[in-house]
Parts: C-alpha cells; sequence; structure tokens
C-alpha cells in the first residue's frame, strides 16, 4: 500500500484525498483548526461549460455527472443550482463576443442565446445601455455549492480511510532518501 500525504484540507486537498484514498494510506495535514478557512470557505463558484480555453471547457464537461449525480452519501443536498450567466459587450466589443458565441455556443448542455437590447434589458433591466449592443444568455450556467462539496470530499476521504489531521501545521519538508 502505497502512503501520500498531503499538505492543506481545503478543495484541493480534500478532493485529493477523496479520489486517492481508496487503495492508499492517506493523510492531510492542515494547518488550521478545522478544513477549509482560507480561500474555500470564502469560494463562490460558477459551473459553466462555456468558460476558459478548450481544455478548461473539456475538464468542466468531464466533470458535470459528477456534480449532478454525486457518490451515494457525498452530499445531502444539489451540488449544482441553476443560475444563467449574461456575457454583455458594447458595440466595439460585439465580434469579439459574436465569435466567443459562436465557438463556445455548440460546447454546452444548453444552447447559448443570443439576446437584442430588449431582451436584456429583460434579465438586467438596469443595463447601460452602451452595453445592451451584444449580450448573450447561457442558460446552463449553474450555482456550485461549495461548502457541500468540500465536506463531501473531506466526509468522503474519511470514510475511506483518509486521516485528517487539523492544526498540523508543515514548518519544513525533508528528503532523507531516494525514493521514499
Amino acid at each position: 500500500m502505497q502512503d501520500v500525504l498531503i499538505i492543506g484540507g481545503g478543495m484541493a486537498g480534500a478532493s485529493a484525498a477523496f479520489f486517492l484514498a481508496p487503495g492508499r494510506q492517506v493523510t492531510v495535514l492542515e494547518a488550521e483548526a478545522h478544513c477549509g478557512m482560507h480561500t474555500t470557505g470564502r469560494s463562490a463558484a460558477l459551473f459553466i461549460e462555456g468558460y476558459g480555453n478548450a481544455a478548461i471547457r473539456a475538464f468542466t464537461r468531464a466533470s458535470r455527472q459528477f456534480f449532478l449525480e454525486p457518490p451515494s452519501g457525498f452530499c445531502d443536498v444539489p451540488l449544482l443550482t441553476p443560475r444563467g450567466a449574461m456575457l454583455i459587450g458594447t458595440a466595439a466589443q460585439r465580434p469579439g463576443l459574436e465569435a466567443l458565441f459562436a465557438e463556445r455556443g455548440t460546447e454546452s448542455a444548453t444552447a447559448m442565446e443570443w439576446l437584442d437590447p430588449d431582451a436584456c434589458r429583460s434579465v438586467i433591466p438596469i443595463l447601460r445601455p452602451e452595453y445592451e449592443a451584444s449580450a448573450f444568455l447561457d442558460r446552463s450556467a449553474m450555482d456550485i455549492d461549495v461548502d457541500a462539496l468540500h465536506q463531501g470530499f473531506l466526509r468522503g476521504a474519511r470514510r475511506q480511510g483518509a486521516r485528517i489531521a487539523t492544526n498540523a501545521r508543515v514548518e519544513a519538508i525533508e528528503r532523507v532518501a531516494d525514493g521514499l
């Protein structure tokens, strides 16, 4: 059995522990009194399949099923909640927005919708007129419940035998032998 030491119990550390724990002895060292006190604890996350470069969009699409149907016992609430996202631009930004719409619109689970000025105002009534020139709506964008996701990873990691030690600040790391 291979041992794994993970430094930090935020989202990255918790998810690594969850996926590495089967078949390994995993220990997570968290400096704080509980996991997720910093960035993870203050995160608001949006699941949007049209965001980022091609690799990021592919990873996002690949994770969709996990978010929609997490493993049994992972969490008691939905991880994703529909929100939608509107991308807006001025008349000068329209060519770039049209290119983005054309490139990414076919990749989303729900087709993106190009909006005319009236439709823009119906979604965001206080939108400044210069930003009504070009916009599209991606109805497939969803909020991620970051706390439920993080807690699910921690709970699942523990259930699979991972040890999570809090108040365990790492002060130094030293290699003592090749391959160990």
